[in-house]
């Protein structure tokens, strides 16, 4: 079994606000794809959305 929280990678406000634009993208492209990967593993009503995980991209914030 694997979870999100395994592959998922997490910058800091100071990290993040490093990142160039196209690093960002990047990011958001990659993250939603193993998201994606990582739902489809799960089954039944429990199983994540992207929408809940997507909530917040690009804000800039540290919230991704």
């Amino acid at each position: 079994e694997v979870s999100f929280e395994e592959v998922a990678i997490y910058f800091s406000p100071d990290e993040w606000a490093e990142l160039l634009p196209w690093q960002r993208a990047l990011y958001r492209e990659v993250m939603a794809d193993n998201y994606d990967l990582v739902a489809s593993l799960g089954e039944g009503p429990g199983a994540p959305g992207r929408v809940a995980w997507g909530q917040g991209w690009g804000r800039g914030d540290g919230g991704v």
